[in-house]
C-alpha cells in the first residue's frame, strides 16, 4: 500500500474520529425529527443498513452480530461496529445536520452510499455527490458503470494458490456506449502482503487473520493478460442480473469501502466472501451470506449467486493453455512436427513439403506454432528480437494465406456443475490381518471432508489431473471402538500431462495423521509430512500415468528419533471419465533406519449423479525390518455425499 493511500487511512480516521466527538454537541430540532423517523421504520434493523455495514447474522464463526469491517475509520459512534442503531444516529447527525461539513474529505462525500440511502428512506434531498463531492466524481467518472459481471478465474494445474479458484466482479459500461471489456473495471479483495514472508508465515498469517484486506478496483484487461495468459487460468463470466439503481448503489458502496480494512482470512473471510456482501448491498433480498461456512470456496460462490437466478449462463473466456490445446487438437502427428519446427525456426514454412499442404492445413500449424511461441514467452521479461523476428515471419505467412483458422474450443463444463465441495462416507470394510491387530476384522466406516476434490470424484467442472484435499478425515468404527484412520489436513496433487508442447512438472504434498505399519510392526498412527515430484503422462482418453520420486517424515513413538525421513519411487495410473474413475497406485519406502515400507491401492468409483457416488477401494502394505515383516489387507465399499 503507498504512502497515499496510507495518509487518506489517517485523514478518515481523524475526520471519523471528530464527528464521533462532536455529534451530540449541538441540538437540531430537524434532526431529532429524522431520527425519530428513522427509529419509527425501525432503520437500524433494516437489511440494507446491515449490509451497508457489513453485519451478517450467518457468515463465519467469527464476529457474528458485529460487523466485518476491522477498520474505526469507518464508523461515525464510537461502538459503531456492533451498536447499528448508535452508528444510524450518529450518520444522521453528521450528514443531516445543519452545519454539516462539505467538500472532499468530509463525511457526506466519503459515505455516498449511506447518504444516499438515508435520503430516500427519510425522504430528504439528496445534493449531487458529483458536483459536492470532486475527489468521487472524477473517481466515479473511471468506473463507467453499466452493469455487473461475476468473474471465476478457474484453477490452473502446478500453481498451489490458485487451484480453488478466484472471483471479482467486472464493471461494464453501459449499453450503447464503446461495450468492450477493454474499459471495464475489475473489483477484488485480497490480502495486502508484501512477499517477504516465507511459505510458513505467509500460510500462518493466512489462516489466523494476519494479513489486513482491501478492495481494489483495477482495468480489467490486465486481468485477462494475468489470469488467462500469465497462469493460464480460464475466465468464466456471469452477468448478473442487478438494474441501474442497483448497479449504482454497489458502485458507490465501493468508494466507501475502497480504502477500508478488513481481516483476511484464507478460509472463509476471502475474496468470495467479500463480494457476496457487496452484491447483499445491492439487493439484500438475496441473503448470500446468511447460510455460516467453514470455508468460502470461490465456485460454492459461484452457484450462491446462480441459484437464486440473479446470475445468467456463463461466458467462457479461454486460457492461452486451452486455445493452443484445441489448435493442437486439430493437427494431424505430421503437422505437430511442422508446428514444432517452425516455433524454433521460421525458416520451415518454405520446406516444400510444407508447402504441398492444403492451405487451410499451413494456417492451422502457422497458427499452432505462433501461438506455441506466444504461450513460451509468456513469463519472459523484456523483448526477444529473434524471437520476435520469427513470430513476425509467421504472421506474415499466415496473412499471405488470407485464412483465419480461429480458435474454437470444445465445449467446457462451467465450474458450479461440478460436485458439491464437502463430502461424507459412509460404508464398511474388513482387514485380512485382524487378528493380530484388532478383534474382529469388519468394521464400519465414517468418514467427512471439508473440501475440495480428488482424482476419483466425478470430473465435470473440475480439471482433470487436479486433486486437492482440506480436512478429509475418516474413523474406522470396530467392536463399539472408534479408531483414525487418517487426517488429511492437506493434499494437493497436481498432474500436469507433460509432452513436447507442454515440457511440465507434475508433483504432490501431503500432511496429517494416518495408521501405518510401524518399525514393531505394529499399526498405529503416525504423523506424518510428505512430498514429491516427477512427470505425467496422457496415454489416452482420460488415462494419466505417472512416475514420482517422493519423500516421508513422520513421528510416531516406535522410532528412537524425533522424526524419520524415508524416500522412494512412486508410480500410478488413473482414468478418469464421465461415469466412473479408477486409479491404481503404489510406492515403496526406505527409511534411513533399515524399516521398509510399501504400499499399493487400487480403488474405483461409480458416479450416481453430480453429488452421489459409490467407492470400492483394495489396500495392500507391507512392512519389514531385517527376518521381520508384515502384510494387511484392507477392502472397503464406502458411499460418498457430496453436500
Amino acid at each position: 500500500m503507498n504512502i497515499r493511500v496510507l495518509m487518506a487511512g489517517l485523514l478518515l480516521a481523524l475526520l471519523a474520529g471528530g464527528a464521533r466527538a462532536d455529534i451530540d454537541a449541538v441540538p437540531d430540532a430537524r434532526v431529532d425529527a429524522l431520527l425519530a423517523r428513522a427509529s419509527a421504520l425501525r432503520l437500524a434493523e433494516d437489511p440494507q443498513w446491515l449490509a451497508l455495514l457489513h453485519v451478517n447474522r450467518g457468515g463465519t464463526s467469527r464476529d457474528r452480530g458485529r460487523s466485518y469491517v476491522d477498520d474505526p475509520g469507518f464508523f461515525l459512534a464510537r461502538d459503531g461496529n456492533a451498536d447499528f442503531a448508535a452508528e444510524l444516529a450518529a450518520t444522521i447527525r453528521t450528514l443531516f445536520a445543519a452545519d454539516a461539513p462539505a467538500g472532499d474529505g468530509a463525511p457526506a462525500c466519503r459515505f455516498v452510499a449511506r447518504h444516499r440511502w438515508l435520503a430516500a428512506r427519510l425522504g430528504q434531498p439528496l445534493p449531487d455527490a458529483l458536483a459536492a463531492c470532486p475527489a468521487y466524481a472524477a473517481w466515479r467518472g473511471t468506473v463507467n458503470a453499466g452493469r455487473i459481471t461475476l468473474v471465476f478465474p478457474g484453477s490452473y494445474l502446478n500453481s498451489p494458490s490458485s487451484m480453488f479458484g478466484h472471483t471479482l466482479l467486472r464493471i461494464d459500461p453501459p449499453e450503447g456506449e464503446t461495450a468492450t471489456v477493454w474499459l471495464s473495471r475489475a473489483v477484488s479483495f485480497g490480502a495486502d502482503t508484501t512477499g517477504a514472508d516465507g511459505s510458513l508465515p505467509y500460510i500462518w498469517k493466512g489462516l489466523a487473520g494476519g494479513y489486513a484486506g482491501y478492495f481494489q478496483v483495477e482495468p480489467y484487461f490486465g486481468k485477462i493478460q494475468h489470469y488467462g495468459r500469465m497462469e493460464n487460468r480460464d475466465l468464466w463470466e456471469y452477468p448478473l442480473d442487478l438494474d441501474a439503481t442497483e448497479t449504482a448503489f454497489l458502485v458507490d458502496h465501493l468508494w466507501e469501502v475502497q480504502q477500508t480494512r478488513f481481516d483476511y482470512y484464507f478460509f472463509d473471510e476471502n475474496c468470495s466472501y467479500r463480494l457476496l456482501e457487496l452484491l447483499e448491498v445491492a439487493r439484500p433480498s438475496l441473503q448470500l451470506t446468511d447460510r455460516w461456512r467453514f470455508a468460502e470456496v470461490p465456485v460454492n460462490t459461484i452457484r450462491s449467486v446462480r441459484e437464486p437466478g440473479v446470475a445468467q449462463q456463463p461466458l467462457l473466456r479461454p486460457s492461452a493453455e486451452r486455445e493452443l490445446r484445441a489448435r493442437i487438437e486439430r493437427l494431424d502427428p505430421a503437422q505437430r512436427d511442422y508446428a514444432l519446427a517452425l516455433m524454433d525456426d521460421a525458416a520451415v514454412a518454405e520446406d516444400p513439403q510444407f508447402r504441398a499442404l492444403p492451405p487451410e492445413r499451413r494456417a492451422d500449424v502457422l497458427s499452432t506454432a505462433h501461438a506455441g511461441m506466444v504461450y513460451r514467452a509468456r513469463k519472459q521479461q523484456g523483448r526477444d528480437p529473434v524471437r520476435a523476428q520469427r513470430s513476425l515471419v509467421l504472421l506474415r505467412e499466415l496473412n499471405a494465406l488470407g485464412i483465419n483458422p480461429g480458435s474454437e474450443v470444445p465445449p467446457v463444463a462451467a465450474p458450479e456443475s461440478g460436485h458439491r465441495t464437502h463430502r461424507l462416507a459412509l460404508g464398511g470394510g474388513t482387514l485380512a490381518d485382524a487378528g493380530a491387530l484388532d478383534a474382529g476384522s469388519e468394521y464400519a466406516v465414517l468418514g467427512i471432508r471439508g473440501s475440495y476434490h480428488d482424482l476419483l470424484d466425478p470430473l465435470d467442472g473440475y480439471l482433470p489431473g487436479a486433486e486437492l484435499e482440506m480436512f478429509d478425515i475418516e474413523l474406522h468404527l470396530r467392536a463399539g471402538e472408534a479408531k483414525l484412520d487418517h487426517l488429511d489436513v492437506a493434499n494437493v496433487f497436481s498432474l500436469a500431462p507433460r509432452d513436447r508442447f507442454f515440457p511440465a512438472w507434475s508433483w504432490r504434498v501431503r500432511g496429517g495423521f494416518e495408521r501405518a505399519l510401524l518399525p514393531d510392526l505394529s499399526m498405529h498412527t503416525a504423523r506424518h509430512f510428505e512430498g514429491g515430484g516427477g512427470v505425467a503422462w496422457q496415454l489416452g482418453d482420460g488415462l494419466l500415468a505417472r512416475a514420482f520420486v517422493e519423500g516421508r517424515l513422520e513421528h510416531h513413538g516406535s522410532h528412537e528419533h524425533l522424526l524419520d525421513a524415508a524416500a522412494g519411487p512412486a508410480l500410478g495410473l488413473t482414468g478418469q471419465y464421465a461415469r466412473a474413475a479408477w486409479s491404481i497406485d503404489a510406492r515403496a519406502l526406505q527409511f534411513v533406519d533399515g524399516f521398509t515400507r510399501g504400499e499399493a491401492r487400487a480403488a474405483a468409483q461409480w458416479h450416481l449423479g453430480r453429488d452421489w457416488g459409490v467407492r470400492a477401494q483394495l489396500r495392500w502394505q507391507g512392512a519389514g525390518q531385517g527376518s521381520n515383516d508384515r502384510e494387511v489387507m484392507d477392502a472397503q465399499l464406502v458411499l460418498h455425499r457430496y453436500f
